[in-house]
């Protein structure tokens, strides 16, 4: 496939800011995309080429694009940052500049979406001495043989930074809309005309269905729907079990709905954490769950799955970051109690002081998962135990569809605890609210942070579900928000960013809600500084003006305050008063972040509101 079509692609999308009109050119779009190019295609849609899970990354700053750029068009440095301020954006001076350069030479080689990606992996391969400059020769190849909005785009998906707008939730949709049957009369609404296709009366018919089927005709518009969200569901399920959309259009290009069925998790490759949705007292937990309840003790330290396959074993935090050479006692510990082939299991990693054996709080634990060096250095000084909870894959077989108690089952079966090391969580079944009350106090009073408060019905489900499990705290909830802007600071704060825009979730999208420049530190030793939140946030920055600048939505703060309130002067309709950073919240991803539903929420309880 060309890469131009990819592009003239690219272009069309970037002219909607509509979520359905984004899925049905998406899913158009890959309805002619050759099956040996769909998994590239569908990693440079996201403008990447690895899966989510993986830890390599390209890396490419801007620095080194003006290299590129200099040498391909043989303007100087300076030359190129004038026209990048003037543009705002790197890629259309890289537009600009090619456009100059076409009316001189012509390009001496086409490219395809295989040439263009394939290079892009050997960058990201490129380390140690000479690596820079062959980065600097492959770069300019790529953009010394593309047309000008060919160059856009290749130098947009160098830095991370795409800009056509096809989120997860659009790109999901997409492949279910490219690969599954359509579901009438519910897709006339989504602006295709009906079709007669195979009729069908109920979701639970879906198994049913082998192969290919363009078209299922529903008795009515509620039962499509139903039939329709059954089938997103099998797509996001696929999803969450590879941790991979490329891999997830592939299996439904060729397979169609029954390759979704056979899909298992895989020893080695992350799945998508469940979280729990925040809860403000017992009783409605025990209103939204039910006559019974599973209780835990919630532990501040970091989320880690325990993968195992014979003596080969991998820990990954819930943002499939590999932290396995942070841990050997833990890996070591794995591989003595996990009595299995094969599974995969999932704990709290927390730190203990060596004396009391009480747990640490998590800035703690923090400390040994960002380790690389002098491992058994810090392990002396910070020791941990890691909780297990649950299991989600039990050799050779995914048990994320059993319910909550029949996988706590088969976790007492496979785990032999090592005491002070590897355990396995506490857990209470009642339908007695004053039990978890009294479970609750003994909590707080031996330093845990709350309790988790779970549905025994329920099955494991990447993400928020009300219903599925809760976490309950003592104190108003701390938010978990999104970075998405800052200033540079001033006088003694000169060379920082030292006030930041932050940002709650709302779908695809992220809603300014306050500002904040408070519980940030100038000395390392007193907690979060601004020297460390500088230096993050520069490997994020979309763009500046004069000392404001724009910030790529990738950088998580816990955020305290004393109020949430109405507010016109920010996008989300809420602001927060008093906001203080707690900490950065690195074991999070954007998408990990509150909701905006979460504030109203929060908004409605606070003193008293109903």
């Amino acid at each position: 496939m060309k890469y131009k079509e990819l592009v003239d692609f690219y272009i069309e999308l970037s002219k909607t800011t509509k979520r359905l009109e984004k899925t049905r050119l998406t899913s158009e779009f890959l309805q002619k995309v050759p099956k040996d190019d769909l998994k590239e295609v569908i990693y440079l849609l996201q403008g990447k080429v690895f899966p989510d899970f993986s830890q390599e990354k390209l890396g490419i700053s801007n620095k080194l694009i003006i290299k590129a750029l200099g040498q391909t068009t043989g303007k100087s440095a300076v030359e190129i940052e004038e026209a990048w301020k003037k543009k705002g954006d790197l890629g259309e001076t890289a537009k600009s500049l090619l456009s100059h350069k076409a009316q001189a030479t012509l390009t001496s080689k086409e490219l395809t979406v295989r040439y263009v990606f394939e290079n892009l992996k050997k960058i990201s391969k490129f380390e140690g001495s000479g690596s820079v400059s062959k980065k600097l020769g492959l770069i300019s190849d790529l953009l010394s043989n593309a047309k000008p909005d060919e160059g856009v785009f290749i130098v947009r998906t160098l830095i991370g930074d795409l800009r056509v707008g096809i989120a997860a939730g659009i790109l999901r949709d997409s492949i279910a809309w490219a690969f599954m049957p359509h579901v009438y009369p519910l897709f006339t609404e989504f602006g295709f005309k009906e079709k007669k296709g195979k009729q069908i009366g109920d979701e639970r018919e879906l198994e049913k269905i082998k192969g290919h089927i363009e078209a299922l005709n529903a008795p009515d518009e509620k039962t499509a729907r139903r039939i329709y969200n059954t089938i997103l569901e099998h797509v996001q399920n696929a999803y969450d079990l590879t941790n991979d959309f490329a891999e997830v259009a592939l299996v439904a290009k060729e397979d169609g709905l029954s390759g979704f069925l056979r899909i298992n998790p895989t020893v080695g490759v992350p799945l998508r954490s469940m979280e729990a949705v925040k809860e403000q007292d017992i009783e409605t937990a025990f209103k939204d769950i039910g006559k019974a309840v599973l209780v835990e003790r919630k532990y501040d330290g970091y989320k880690l799955q325990i993968h195992k396959k014979g003596e080969e074993v991998w820990l990954f935090t819930r943002r499939q970051e590999n932290v396995t050479n942070a841990f050997p006692e833990i890996v070591e510990a794995a591989k003595k109690s996990l009595n299995c082939k094969s599974c995969i299991v999932e704990g709290e990693c927390v730190a203990v002081d060596p004396k009391t054996k009480r747990s640490l709080p998590f800035q703690n634990v923090s400390k040994r998962i960002k380790r690389k060096y002098e491992i058994e250095k810090i392990r002396k000084e910070v020791p941990v135990e890691i909780k297990l909870f649950d299991i989600l894959y039990l050799n050779g077989t995914g048990k994320i569809n059993l319910k909550v108690l029949e996988r706590r089952r088969l976790l007492e079966k496979t785990v032999k605890p090592i005491k002070d090391l590897l355990t396995l969580s506490e857990q209470l079944k009642t339908e007695d609210p004053k039990k978890v009350e009294d479970f609750y106090k003994k909590a707080l009073a031996e330093g845990y942070e709350g309790v988790m408060i779970k549905n025994p019905d329920a099955i494991y489900r990447p993400g928020r579900y009300v219903g599925f499990q809760y976490k309950l705290k003592p104190t108003l909830e701390s938010l978990d928000l999104v970075i998405i802007g800052a200033e540079w600071g001033t006088g003694k704060r000169s060379g920082w960013m030292s006030s930041y825009l932050l940002a709650c979730r709302n779908g695809e999208e992220y809603l300014a809600c306050g500002k904040i420049g408070t519980g940030i530190k100038e000395k390392e030793k007193e907690g979060v500084t601004f020297l460390q939140m500088t230096k993050l946030l520069k490997k994020q920055v979309i763009s500046e003006k004069g000392r404001e600048v724009q910030i790529k939505p990738s950088i998580v703060v816990e955020v305290a305050y004393d109020e949430i309130q109405k507010s016109i002067n920010y996008p989300s309709g809420y602001a927060l008063r008093f906001p203080r950073v707690v900490r950065i919240r690195d074991d999070k991803m954007a998408k990990d972040a509150n909701t905006l539903l979460e504030l109203e929420h929060i908004y409605s309880i606070q003193k008293g509101k109903t």
